[in-house]
C-alpha cells in the first residue's frame, strides 16, 4: 500500500508539472509573435531564449527537483523575453542570497510565479510596474518571494491562474503542511507571493528522477 501510495503520488506529481509546460511556452511564443513584425533582430534574441525554455520542458531527466540557480536561469530566459516585449514597463530586481542557489527546490516552482506576475500584472498597466524575486534561508526553510505592480483596477485577478494552483499541489504533495504558498496585497497595492520550501530531508517522498517503463 505504501509503495502504491507513493507511486501514484509521484504520478500527480509529474502530471502538475507538466500542465506547466504548455501553459508557459503559449505564453512565452505569443511574446515572440508579437515582437516578429516590430523587430526581427530582438525576436531572434527571443527565439534563442525560447528554445532554452524548449529544450528544459522536453529534457528527458524529469527531475522533480533541481538547485534554485537552474530556476533561476529558466526564468531568467523568460524575463529576457517579457523584457523585450514590454521595455521600460518591466523592472526587474533580484534579492537572493548567496546561499540559498544551491538549494534543491521543485522544478518549476518559481517561473510560473514570475510568469503570473508578468501576465496578470505588469503587462496590464499602462505605466513602468517593478518585479521582485527575493531568496533566503530562515529556520531551516527557503523562503521566496515574488513582489509585483499591479494594474489598480484589477488587484484582486492579479496572479490567479493554473501556476498557483499547481504550485500549491505540489508543495502539499511533496513536503505536507511544511511546505506552503501565501499571497497578500501589500500596503503599496503591490502582489506578493510567498513560498516556504523545506529541505529535501523534509520531504514526503522520493523526488528521484521519475522513469517511465519503457526507458
Amino acid at each position: 500500500m505504501a509503495e502504491l501510495e507513493t507511486s501514484l503520488t509521484r504520478t500527480q506529481l509529474e502530471a502538475l508539472r507538466a500542465q506547466l509546460n504548455p501553459h508557459f511556452l503559449f505564453n512565452a511564443l505569443n511574446s515572440v509573435a508579437e515582437m516578429v513584425h516590430r523587430d526581427a533582430e530582438l525576436a531572434d534574441r527571443m527565439l534563442v531564449s525560447l528554445s532554452a525554455l524548449l529544450r528544459d520542458s522536453l529534457s528527458s531527466e524529469q527531475d522533480q527537483l533541481r538547485p534554485l540557480h537552474e530556476e533561476l536561469e529558466l526564468v531568467d530566459h523568460y524575463l529576457m523575453i517579457e523584457k523585450i516585449r514590454l521595455g521600460e514597463r518591466l523592472q526587474v530586481v533580484r534579492d537572493i542570497q548567496a546561499d540559498c542557489v544551491d538549494v534543491p527546490i521543485p522544478a518549476l516552482i518559481l517561473q510560473p510565479l514570475v510568469e503570473n506576475a508578468i501576465v496578470h500584472g505588469i503587462a496590464r498597466r499602462r505605466s513602468p510596474g517593478s518585479l521582485c524575486v527575493r531568496g533566503r534561508l530562515h529556520d531551516g526553510q527557503l523562503v521566496l518571494e515574488v513582489q509585483n505592480s499591479v494594474a489598480h483596477a484589477d488587484v484582486t485577478r492579479s496572479g490567479t491562474g493554473i501556476g498557483l494552483q499547481s504550485t500549491r499541489s505540489r508543495l502539499q504533495l511533496l513536503y505536507g503542511e511544511r511546505g506552503f504558498l501565501s499571497r497578500q496585497v501589500m500596503e503599496n497595492g503591490d502582489h506578493l507571493v510567498r513560498l516556504a520550501i523545506p529541505t529535501v530531508s523534509s520531504m514526503r517522498i522520493d523526488a528521484s528522477p521519475f522513469r517511465r517503463p519503457f526507458e
